[in-house]
């Protein structure tokens, strides 16, 4: 099973094997919140670090000093991650929150901008959801789950790593340089002009509540039997 067409090719071209589809309702029942657009509210990235693109993130607030940016450290940001983000004064560092409502509430746009092969990034569709705009890296199965929304932003993935370990114990990546211009130009736009931002917002939640509908167990139920049933080869003794 996967959870995007880019998961399925790379599955198919590097492991040979091909995959099935599916997206599981992982998102709840509903209602949404639809927040009112917010002016002023946070441009939030969660899970800042160099694989999800955290040195965008600090760039744009560097280069946007009047606008107020969040970020909600997870399972990659490191220590150094928190010290760089602390340097930046119109930069609050957010706790994680069990129910995904209460950051969206403080937010105006949130930030995708990883670096590495998203397999999908079910963090835009919990933001679109809510009519939460969002700006994302065209990487990996990101696209897909932009669901056809703008804005999609080319990067420059991640393609090789160190030998060394962080902290985490998680390969350090090589960091390509990234054009900055076209995040700054989509974030500035979203958040400046009103009638823009009011349109993408219902634009997002028409398209993610549309998405949430089609969501269903019933093809990863019917999946698995098969599955099962399936000879297993043993793997060859170690010798």
């Amino acid at each position: 099973m996967s959870v995007s067409r880019y998961l399925s090719s790379y599955l198919e071209r590097w492991g040979g094997r091909t995959a099935t589809l599916l997206h599981p309702p992982i998102f709840g029942g509903g209602p949404f919140a639809l927040p009112e657009p917010l002016p002023g509210g946070y441009v939030t990235m969660v899970n800042p670090c160099e694989l999800k693109g955290i040195r965008i993130f600090l760039a744009l607030a560097d280069l946007m000093p009047d606008t107020r940016f969040a970020a909600v450290p997870g399972w990659g940001t490191r220590d150094g991650d928190l010290r760089r983000l602390a340097a930046r004064p119109n930069v609050t560092v957010l706790p994680p929150y069990d129910d995904v409502d209460d950051l969206l509430r403080q937010t105006s746009l949130v930030l995708v901008p990883s670096l590495w092969h998203e397999t999908f990034g079910y963090v835009a569709v919990e933001a679109m959801l809510r009519g939460v705009p969002v700006v994302a890296s065209a990487v990996g199965g990101l696209p897909e789950a932009m669901l056809g929304v703008e804005h999609c932003i080319p990067v420059h993935a991640i393609e090789e790593y160190s030998t060394e370990v962080d902290e985490g114990m998680l390969p350090i990546p090589v960091v390509p340089d990234q054009d900055i211009g076209p995040w700054v130009r989509a974030c500035t736009r979203v958040l400046d002009d009103r009638a823009f931002y009011a349109r993408l917002s219902g634009e997002s939640r028409a398209a993610a509540l549309a998405f949430v509908r089609g969501t269903s167990w019933d093809p990863i139920e019917s999946l698995l039997p098969g599955t099962a049933a399936q000879p297993v080869t043993p793997a060859p003794s170690p010798r």
